[in-house]
């Protein structure tokens, strides 16, 4: 059975002999005709997968923040072993003045919230570490 990605979404999608101009899948083909037609499905959503990835980067960055914090406020990460939070903060102290470095606001023209809480993040690091 031969495969195509579609053009639209990226997702794989199966095609018949002969049917090699096929350039869509079928769910991104019935979103097209039915917004030529002027139709609209507000319950179907449309996310590319460049959109999708990002949502997710995101998603896990914001995971990491709540683990960071409930290991800053109860000592301990959640479904990880105590030694484990040992070796990365021992792989991580030499490269805290390199990661504030990489991470500061002003190597990012200083408009991106996130390098600002990573940074202030690192920082409450580096006090720890060396307290």
């Amino acid at each position: 059975m031969p495969y195509k990605y579609c053009s639209d979404c990226g997702e794989s999608f199966h095609y018949d002999p002969g049917q090699e101009w096929k350039t869509f899948c079928i769910a991104c083909f019935k979103r097209r005709k039915s917004t030529e037609r002027g139709q609209s499905d507000p319950d179907s959503v449309f996310v590319s997968r460049a959109e999708l990835n990002r949502l997710r980067n995101e998603a896990a960055f914001y995971k990491g923040q709540c683990f960071d914090f409930m290991a800053r406020e109860n000592g301990f990460r959640p479904n990880q072993p105590p030694s484990a939070g040992s070796k990365i903060l021992d792989k991580l102290k030499p490269l805290i003045s390199d990661l504030l470095f990489l991470a500061h606001p002003d190597k990012h023209g200083g408009s991106d919230p996130r390098a600002t809480r990573v940074t202030q993040a690192l920082l409450d690091l580096r006090k720890e570490v060396s307290a």
